[in-house]
């Protein structure tokens, strides 16, 4: 395994986030962003975890940040979520 694969802590974040390990998961997709920062799946999990974790700012942060990126396979992805957060 490479620790330097963003998709490894993608992986990682989603499986736990799966267990109801939130608090893990939450580390393993902020590695994941600090491997590749123009990874729009890294911020989208995060936001989706910080949501569950019932951190709406942080959820927010995230998800706008995702949509900074310009990606717009993943624009509807993020915008959805953000409205699911209230915004």
């Amino acid at each position: 395994l490479n620790p330097y694969v963003t998709d490894l802590w993608i992986g990682l974040g989603f499986s736990s986030m799966h267990l109801h390990e939130l608090e893990e998961a939450q580390n393993y997709f902020e590695a994941a962003i600090a491997m590749d920062t123009l990874n729009p799946r890294g911020y989208y999990f995060a936001s989706l975890c910080s949501k569950m974790r019932k951190d709406t700012q942080k959820a927010t942060n995230y998800c706008e940040i995702g949509l900074g990126l310009g990606n717009t396979e993943w624009d509807s992805s993020f915008a959805n979520l953000k409205q699911a957060l209230g915004g």
